[in-house]
């Protein structure tokens, strides 16, 4: 497809437009641009690619359910508490979910990421843990996302962004955990 000068669209001589120019600028511009549509549109496709080389797609993850019992302290790396949700006027005023990092202590192991999902009372007192997940970040490895080796990165926690999706970093990929408390946990992940 060759483009032509759309002559209706150039300057008249000194800048002047006649009636008749004006009147087949208004016709001939829409078809002058639909022209260039397929080629805007494959430009906007080219740098999107080349904007996020490294952006990976969204991964479903089903975290195994554990039981309620602590982890042993030792593993334990890093703990966050996220916002509360769901206030009520009963005994159970809320709830709220905690992260925690966990370390297996062998080198080449990757962390363990445990989901929690606590309830709380009147000033904040009796909190209680009524559930409990695990995701292993072998997973998403399994799932496709390039993880960095295991024995020389660290899994920094980054923040809250709502109250069942927290955001980490784990080497050079910048993660976004959400869906936190139910069944199913979406991570998508970006360098």
């Amino acid at each position: 497809m060759t483009l032509t000068p759309n002559t209706a669209l150039n300057l008249a001589p000194f800048g002047r437009w006649t009636l008749r120019d004006k009147a087949a600028q208004r016709r001939l511009a829409p078809r002058y641009a639909s022209q260039m549509a397929p080629r805007r549109l494959l430009l906007l496709v080219l740098l999107a690619a080349v904007s996020h080389p490294y952006a990976v797609a969204a991964v479903e993850l089903s975290p195994k359910s554990l039981d309620r019992k602590a982890p042993g302290y030792e593993t334990i790396s890093f703990v966050s508490e996220g916002p509360a949700y769901g206030h009520t006027d009963g005994v159970v005023r809320g709830r709220y979910h905690r992260i925690l990092f966990l370390n297996a202590g062998l080198a080449y192991d990757r962390p363990v990421i445990r989901l929690e999902t606590l309830t709380y009372g009147d000033e904040v007192c009796c909190r209680r843990v009524v559930a409990a997940w695990e995701i292993d970040l072998n997973a998403l490895q399994d799932k496709g996302v390039a993880l960095p080796d295991a024995a020389t990165t660290a899994l920094r926690f980054r923040r809250w962004s709502a109250a069942s999706s927290a955001e980490f970093r784990y080497g050079d990929l910048n993660c976004r955990l959400s869906g936190i408390g139910n069944q199913k946990v979406s991570v998508s992940c970006n360098k």
